[in-house]
């Protein structure tokens, strides 16, 4: 079933892998229930091993597993005692007796038919188990759906035997499936792309933030009046404090703009996405989380002096289309600087003859 030929190696270390919890235990010790935790570590690292491709032990931690999921499965009621034991080893034997059903639901429906509870039990366990089984959270749950427990009544060795045998060809499906996740890429991909356009969006956010407290930073010193009277020195005083208050928040945020804590904001938050997003794909496939690329975003703030070198204009020839569509150069500490989003918004709406 899974396309390993019998001669090879890997068959080899697949039936080693098997056979060893039997070799390594005491005649009574219990392998029918309560073996989640050994099911689980030994899936993990054969996919890890496969993932590395230490083929052969990888097969091994998979027979290893198999060993203790095919045993889960023998739902006679498990011996306590060495009075039981002749009755289980029976059971046992029955199953190696019994064959492979195509159609093991049709055999539980008869084989329960007196039995409704088992037989919807039994149902829901084969359908469930015919499912395409891929991703570690969903193979690690479908190798441990049974044997929890001590089984408390038997049901047939010809239908644990094929529940077993589904069991253990989804499980190793799984595990010996492609390295790579085509969905998780994709998803990846896609959180890449949002997140560059939030580091976009993130730029124009702090550019508008940088560019009110200018702007009203302006207007108040626009009430700065020179005029005699002891009314006006306190307004103008009054003033000059709010004035020097919006300086202040001017350079803080210009240097949080410059420093670009703005996109740093937005990288970790994408490294938290990725993190949760990559979870539950540790350890079962082969994948790189991209870095999103600060270099993509397109500034919306330059220099006056940077903006005229690469035009070839004078800073004056750009001032005034700006200040006719009501826009104005922002200064902050000895700088003149623009925002491109108002200078592109200046470039469409003057003509082409105005604006050469």
């Amino acid at each position: 079933m899974l396309r390993v030929p019998w001669s090879t190696p890997e068959a080899s270390r697949l039936r080693e892998g098997v056979l060893d919890p039997d070799r390594n235990r005491s005649e009574y010790s219990r392998h029918h229930w309560g073996k989640s935790e050994e099911i689980e570590r030994n899936l993990k690292y054969a996919r890890r091993c496969f993932l590395q491709d230490d083929f052969l032990d990888a097969y091994y931690y998979l027979g290893t597993a198999l060993h203790y999921i095919q045993d889960a499965y023998t739902s006679v009621v498990t011996y306590e005692s060495p009075k039981n034991y002749i009755w289980h080893q029976n059971w046992e034997h029955d199953i190696e007796d019994s064959h492979f059903l195509p159609d093991v639901e049709s055999a539980i429906k008869y084989s329960f038919r007196d039995n409704y509870s088992k037989m919807r039990r039994y149902s829901n366990l084969a359908q469930y188990l015919s499912r395409t089984v891929e991703g570690r959270d969903a193979t690690l749950r479908t190798a441990t759906m049974v044997g929890h427990e001590r089984s408390r009544e038997s049901g047939k060795p010809i239908i644990d035997l094929n529940l077993a045998l589904r069991a253990s060809y989804v499980v190793s499906k799984s595990i010996l499936s492609p390295k790579n996740c085509p969905e998780l890429e994709a998803t990846l991909a896609k959180t890449k792309r949002d997140y560059e356009r939030l580091l976009q969006d993130s730029e124009f956010l702090i550019s508008a933030e940088l560019t009110g407290l200018v702007r009203k930073r302006d207007v108040l010193k626009g009430k700065i009046v020179q005029e005699p009277g002891i009314v006006r020195k306190m307004k103008n005083w009054l003033c000059n404090v709010r004035v020097g208050f919006k300086n202040r928040q001017i350079n803080h945020k210009f240097r949080e703009y410059t420093s670009q804590s703005h996109f740093r904001r937005v990288a970790r938050d994408y490294d938290n996405e990725v993190s949760k997003t990559t979870f539950p794909y540790e350890g079962w496939y082969n994948f790189r989380v991209p870095n999103i690329d600060f270099s993509v975003v397109e500034k919306d703030i330059s220099t006056i002096a940077e903006v005229s070198s690469n035009l070839g204009l004078s800073t004056d020839t750009i001032k005034a289309p700006l200040g006719q569509c009501g826009y104005s150069c922002l200064v902050v500490g000895d700088m003149e600087m623009i925002r491109m989003s108002e200078l592109n918004d200046t470039l469409k709406r003057t003509p082409k003859e105005k604006s050469q």
